[in-house]
């Protein structure tokens, strides 16, 4: 999924999104050239690694992939690398003493953030790497509070061509020969998405109201806000290996009741915010890990224990980076709970 970070925090399982254009796209259908990522979840890094492997690499067919994509046979060994990096963390005294870890300050104190996941996220990067005696440290990006704005303005005006309309990209002039182009859609379309999911209506309204209210030059604007937000994060990976954020603001909550009756915004209101550390990075390009690392109740759930999702961020390209900032993060949990 564009989003699949979301879900594996949710879920108490991994989940990459890898670097834009490792992974071909092909055959998904888009949400927005952008940002879409194809990643794998699994229970265990190395299911995260074996995916990948099989997942990554030029396949002819994606206008995503660029000049840095490698091709099949040059596509690193992730399973491999996994495994040697457990196999060195295992036999060294100070596994970590290379890593340098950066706590995000400013995705700490998104909107939404509960204060229970900010603080296990938070309490829990320092225990467990410093206990494989890895650096960490805290890491201003002031421009990381815009990302969910840039993201916003950098895609929405044209989501609902790909995702609803099933346009090709812009650097493909044809549809793929079985689209049949159903648009604009009917009532009766209209009213069964805003019963069962009135997230794709939002996305088909923000279309529409960009492209009626919205001037021509702002989503030219927000491309080049993606850029500068990139630079920030290139910027601040200079001086650590990873940085370190919430992943979802909050555990997974209740869904509304099925059926008529549940007013829309009460729908869409568990969807407000939920992306606002993973999205930044999904419009920058960057890898982002989601590591299970801890529990946390939530609404009208007292007593039911949910799972919390670290976000492991990495240089772009740097995917097994973060697979083995993971790793040495599981080996410290091992350590402190020992």
């Amino acid at each position: 999924s564009t989003l699949n970070t979301i879900p594996a925090s949710y879920n108490g399982i991994y989940g990459l999104k890898p670097t834009f254009g490792l992974v071909p796209y092909t055959g998904a259908a888009s949400m927005s050239p952008m940002i879409d990522h194809i990643g794998p979840l699994a229970a265990t890094l190395e299911g995260i690694a074996a995916l990948l492997e099989v997942m990554a690499g030029y396949d002819g067919y994606d206008p995503r992939m660029t000049p840095e994509t490698p091709l099949k046979h040059q596509v690193k060994p992730y399973l491999e690398l996994i495994k040697q990096s457990r196999q060195k963390i295992g036999t060294s005294f100070r596994p970590g003493e290379k890593l340098i870890v950066g706590l995000l300050k400013e995705a700490f104190y998104m909107p939404g953030v509960d204060e229970e996941v900010r603080n296990t996220v938070y309490r829990e990067t320092r225990r467990c790497f410093e206990a494989v005696d890895a650096s960490v440290v805290e890491v201003s990006i002031p421009m990381h509070q815009q990302g969910p704005t840039i993201w916003t303005a950098a895609t929405r005006p044209s989501m609902s061509s790909y995702l609803c309309q099933g346009n090709p990209s812009g650097h493909l002039s044809y549809s793929a020969p079985h689209t049949q182009l159903k648009w604009p859609p009917s009532q009766e379309i209209y009213e069964t998405l805003t019963l069962n999911n009135p997230a794709v209506v939002n996305i088909m309204l923000s279309e529409k109201f960009s492209r009626d209210q919205v001037k021509p030059g702002l989503v030219a604007k927000a491309h080049r806000k993606v850029f500068e937000l990139r630079a920030a994060y290139d910027d601040a990976l200079e001086s650590v290996d990873v940085l370190v954020t919430p992943c979802a603001p909050t555990v997974a909550m209740p869904h509304p009741p099925e059926g008529g009756g549940v007013p829309i915004l009460d729908r869409l209101g568990v969807a407000v915010g939920l992306t606002s550390n993973t999205c930044p990075f999904n419009v920058t390009g960057h890898p982002g890990l989601s590591v299970p690392c801890g529990f946390s109740t939530g609404k009208d759930l007292d007593e039911v224990p949910l799972p919390i999702g670290m976000q492991i961020v990495g240089r772009r390209w740097a995917d097994d980076k973060v697979l083995e900032a993971a790793a040495l993060f599981e080996k410290g949990r091992e350590i402190v709970e020992a």
